[in-house]
């Protein structure tokens, strides 16, 4: 994130880290808030990022928009976070329920009447790999482990392969597909845009 930042100009003030499990975020929002960032951007797992969104706005912070990874739009975030601490943070993320693609639609539809729950990220990443491996055993030469992962390097490329997260390409052994922007309004990740990008 950062070298991407700094290739388009843009100044890349203040980073910090932190350890699985920490309980106390105050240092780095204050060194944020000092700083005088105009974004602040978090990437870590559910329960950080509660602590991270209650102290954040406990500092005084809430004016600063805040983007969250997709941690920030799922259901084991909003568990264990008050309402006002979320609504109105940013979210760059690949599930969302509120996700009107017709793929998307229907697995969350087949999902809430087999398991009786909303679907969460988590399902739609296994569903979605799932997918990829049975679209490449599907196309692969032979069903080895070399043939496999030949064709697995090729998903989206012989023919089209659209799941969850939208069109998947594989670009080498990465895969790349469309990001949801959208903004919490509550504990509901809404949907603002839908950023897709050409593999070269």
């Amino acid at each position: 994130m950062k070298t991407y930042m700094q290739s388009i100009g843009t100044d890349f003030v203040v980073e910090e880290g932190h350890n699985s499990g920490d309980k106390d975020f105050t240092g780095g929002i204050l060194a944020c808030k000092d700083a005088g960032c105009d974004v602040v951007i978090g990437w870590t797992h559910a329960a950080e990022a509660a602590v991270i969104a209650r102290q954040y706005v406990e500092m005084g912070m809430q004016n600063v928009p805040f983007l969250g990874c997709p941690t920030w739009g799922n259901g084991s975030f909003y568990d264990l976070v008050e309402e006002q601490y979320v609504d109105g943070t940013y979210i760059a993320g690949d599930f969302a329920l509120t996700n009107a693609s017709p793929v998307a639609s229907a697995y969350y539809e087949a999902y809430k009447t087999k398991f009786g729950k909303d679907a969460d990220a988590m399902s739609t990443y296994w569903y979605d790999g799932t997918m990829m491996a049975l679209d490449a055993m599907d196309r692969a030469k032979e069903l080895t482990r070399e043939g496999v992962l030949e064709a697995i390097k090729t998903i989206g490329v012989e023919r089209e392969l659209e799941l969850t997260c939208g069109k998947v390409v594989m670009n080498g052994i990465d895969s790349v597909h469309q990001m949801l922007i959208g903004k919490n309004k509550g504990k509901v990740f809404e949907v603002i845009d839908v950023v897709t990008e050409e593999v070269k």
